[in-house]
């Protein structure tokens, strides 16, 4: 069987480029049946060297076949499947997650199913100074303390491709530690960064702060192209995040994503869909914040967000410590469409719409429905339409402002209410 006829032109080019890189690598096969080097991708890894590429035929490796989980990686190689929906590396009843990854710098782990793990660190790949591609991969059923289907611990990784569901992160019993995710966790310093693209993360669930991305990490994070649907909180109770993101010192950019679906904690409006905090930037560019439930659409500090849709949460739209919106709608949300929160220095809203926000009375609507910067040092207004909000209890309905810098600019404010005592 000729490997490289089943992987892609592009998979094919970089590993021929990554072999010859490498005076003395090589390519080793694993598969079933005695056309191959190895019958276990841990006896590949463990019999290969520094640049070798191993090449994994279709088929389930699991302990009954006599894979050892987790597989340990201490050096760069590349482990590519023949088929992401065809080469199943499932750790089912082994206590242990798939992958271990240790001061490995350069791996790659392509076209495979990483399934069944249930260990300390993730339950399918658990990086420790390490740096390197995981590629079109679906991860399954993983559950691990603190992350379910990757953590990346001081370690920086392109994920792209790849889709995540059914994983459980679970927060060790006793432990005050609640950075846990679900799909991708990092903490911890590393060199470089770390882009998430083109993935899809389904019906994931975490019994901490991140739902389903969460970076506690001081190194650079993109997200790009990304679908987050019906995953939820599991044991936690405390403030909770599909996408959680803190400890960032430079610029960070979310964009292209859709998140639509997803639930937070019942009866606790502290959820989000995204959490941003101690933040040099964060930049939300192009994302669909729509009909999650139980939750703000996001809860920021020190943002800019453009081309934005964040519509029909069942909290505020947008909750936030100083914020540049620009060229966006924020519509139908129950809570307050933009609710700017104490120690504010700026808030600039430029061609956008700010509109129908306000519509449940068991929303918390002491505050404005539109738009309410009461804490705002300053404000800034610009080709923009606040309509349709509609506040209970006797709060405003379009824009509750108290600072004297305030600067409305060639912007429509109309057809707002005020409503008494929560009646319609």
């Amino acid at each position: 069987m000729n490997f490289l006829e089943l992987l892609p032109l592009k998979t094919v080019l970089l590993t021929t480029c990554f072999v010859a890189s490498f005076a003395h690598s090589a390519t080793l096969t694993v598969g079933k049946g005695g056309a191959f080097d190895y019958s276990t991708i841990s006896a590949g890894v463990a019999g290969s060297a520094t640049g070798d590429t191993i090449l994994v035929g279709s088929g389930i490796y699991d302990a009954t076949d006599g894979e050892i989980f987790p597989i340990e990686i201490d050096k760069e190689i590349s482990i590519i499947g023949s088929s992401s929906a065809e080469t199943v590396v499932d750790a089912t009843g082994s206590e242990a997650g798939v992958f271990r990854i240790v001061e490995a710098a350069g791996f790659q782990i392509a076209n495979l199913v990483i399934k069944g793990g249930n260990g300390m660190g993730a339950g399918g790949v658990h990086a420790i100074d390490s740096s390197g591609v995981i590629e079109s991969c679906h991860f399954e059923r993983n559950v691990g303390i603190p992350a379910g289907a990757i953590y990346l611990e001081k370690s920086v990784c392109d994920i792209s491709r790849c889709h995540f569901s059914n994983n459980q992160a679970v927060q060790a019993l006793g432990s005050d530690n609640v950075q846990a995710g679900a799909g991708v966790l990092a903490t911890g310093s590393a060199i470089g960064e770390t882009n998430i693209t083109d993935s899809v993360f389904t019906a994931n669930s975490s019994g901490g702060r991140a739902g389903v991305i969460g970076f506690f990490s001081f190194t650079p994070i993109r997200i790009d192209g990304c679908e987050f649907t019906e995953n939820r909180p599991s044991s936690y109770h405390g403030e909770f995040a599909l996408v959680y993101l803190g400890n960032l010192t430079q610029e960070t950019v979310m964009s292209n994503c859709m998140i639509q679906d997803n639930s937070g904690i019942p009866d606790q409006l502290i959820s989000s869909a995204i959490r941003c905090y101690d933040f040099h930037k964060l930049h939300l560019i192009g994302n669909d914040i729509s009909r999650n439930h139980f939750m703000d659409g996001a809860r920021l500090q020190n943002a800019i967000i453009s081309n934005c849709y964040i519509a029909e949460n069942d909290g505020n739209g947008i909750y936030a410590v100083d914020l540049e919106l620009e060229n966006s709608i924020v519509d139908s949300n129950k809570g307050t469409g933009i609710l700017i929160s104490q120690n504010s220095v700026f808030l600039g809203i430029k061609n956008s719409t700010i509109s129908n926000n306000g519509l449940s009375p068991d929303a918390n609507q002491t505050a404005a429905a539109g738009i309410d910067c009461q804490f705002a040092a300053r404000v800034d207004i610009v080709n923009s339409t606040i309509s349709g909000n509609t506040s209970r209890f006797n709060a405003t309905g379009g824009i509750y402002v108290k600072t004297p810098r305030f600067q409305v600019t060639n912007t429509v404010v109309v057809g707002n209410q005020s409503l008494p005592d929560g009646m319609g």
